[in-house]
This record gives structure tokens, C-alpha cells and sequence, in this order.
């Protein structure tokens, strides 16, 4: 795995670089991709919920999940761990390389901080719009920011509703 400034240097660089992306309607996008950091159950029960309103919507949903150890792999859902990358970035996990040059149409990170790990992903992905948590931290990251409902609606809620309401 690299070392952290260099992961940084590459994620500004990938994000500097970023060229202006277009991202469709809702009712014209076909894949959207979830990312999130596995440490509760909580997370994985948002994404079920998530990925059951988008396929119900008839969208194929890609999820890849982030975990701590590269032993713990029992999640229902494709996953990746620091091992996968080599000492200067390099993805060695294909399932990992695969997510990050699929045409998805939304990625959708799950995490309101997310991992430097997480970042590296966000940054290189080739999907024409991110969506994230609305933090003053993830404005360089996102192309779409999203707070909590209001009216006690969560978050999951919340990205749901607007994207539906993208056209």
C-alpha cells in the first residue's frame, strides 16, 4: 500500500485534471455504483436499502465496499481492502479496477467523511457524476452534494428524491 502523502498528491492530481462531466436524467441513466466503508451494519443496511429503490427504478447497480482487513471478505457485495493497491497506487484487485472504469452514470458514496482509500476511488472514477454528503470537505470531490432531509428524512432518503428529480 502507498504511504498517505502520496495518495493525496494523486487524488489532487486526478481531481485537477478532471475533465467537466455530463451526467444524464435519472430516467436515462441505466448503471449507478455505490461506494461506501464497511464498519457497522448500519451501512450495509442504507445500501440494501439504496440499491432495492434504484433496481426497482429497473437500474443496474454496481456496489463496492472498502474494508479494514483483506481476510474479512463476506460481505454479499464486491469489496476492496488497502492490500489491493500496490506501494504506488496501483490497483491490483480487478473487481476494484473494474468499478472504477465502469460508464456508470451516478457514483454514490455513502460515507460523510470518506477514506483516503475511498477518495482515491471517488477521484479516478469514470462515472459522470459523484454524489456524496454534503460536508465543506467533500466540495472538491463531489459534483453533487447532498444534506439530511429534513422532517427527520435520512440521507439515503434524501439522494433518492433528488435524483429522481433530475431530469
Amino acid at each position: 500500500m502507498i504511504f498517505k502523502p502520496w495518495y493525496r498528491y494523486k487524488i489532487r492530481q486526478a481531481l485537477k485534471t478532471d475533465k467537466q462531466r455530463q451526467s444524464p436524467g435519472y430516467k436515462q441513466a441505466e448503471q449507478i455504483g455505490l461506494l461506501f466503508f464497511y464498519d457497522d451494519n448500519q451501512k450495509l443496511e442504507a445500501a440494501e436499502r439504496l440499491v432495492s429503490m434504484l433496481k426497482t427504478d429497473g437500474k443496474k447497480v454496481k456496489v463496492l465496499a472498502c474494508e479494514r482487513k483483506k481476510t474479512i471478505r463476506h460481505l454479499p457485495y464486491d469489496s476492496f481492502s488497502p492490500d489491493d493497491f500496490g506501494f504506488w497506487g496501483k490497483i491490483k484487485h480487478k473487481g476494484l479496477q473494474d468499478f472504477i472504469t465502469a460508464g456508470l452514470d451516478y457514483l454514490i458514496c455513502l460515507d460523510k467523511n470518506p477514506t483516503l482509500l475511498e477518495r482515491y476511488v471517488i477521484a479516478g472514477s469514470q462515472a459522470k457524476c459523484r454524489v456524496g454528503y454534503y460536508e465543506p470537505d467533500n466540495e472538491d470531490t463531489f459534483e453533487m452534494l447532498v444534506a439530511p432531509g429534513q422532517n427527520g428524512q435520512d440521507w439515503i432518503l434524501s439522494v433518492y428524491n433528488y435524483l429522481k428529480q433530475l431530469s
